[in-house]
């Protein structure tokens, strides 16, 4: 298993918090951050959400199931795919491929350059 307080802490930095700013952005305790980054008290499953989405972290890659991060989704794919999830099922198919017409023009427009 990934240490989960390490690639905390770094994802913590990397997002320009200090560790009391994501703290209180988190709504914990400095204290309880702290014993997440030393992995002296295991990270709640709902919290290591929270932090991986704001963080905009994979928690395959953080619990070990992915040996690297080239397969994580940004936080701008993952708010794509909470938009589509609301579109009412019957208005789904068209949406589904029209995006995918869309991306598939852009892609080969790309190829041609």
């Amino acid at each position: 298993m990934k240490d989960i307080g390490s690639i905390l802490l770094k994802y913590i930095l990397a997002n320009n918090y200090t560790q009391t700013s994501f703290a209180k952005k988190m709504n914990i305790s400095l204290s309880t951050l702290n014993k997440y980054i030393l992995n002296k008290r295991q990270i709640p499953l709902d919290n290591l959400i929270r932090f991986a989405i704001e963080l905009n972290f994979s928690l395959d890659y953080a619990l070990g199931i992915m040996t690297d991060e080239s397969n994580k989704i940004t936080k701008q794919e993952y708010d794509l795919i909470m938009q589509l999830r609301k579109i009412d099922p019957k208005d789904y198919k068209i949406v589904y491929e029209s995006i995918s017409n869309l991306l598939e023009l852009l892609n080969k427009n790309e190829t041609n350059q």
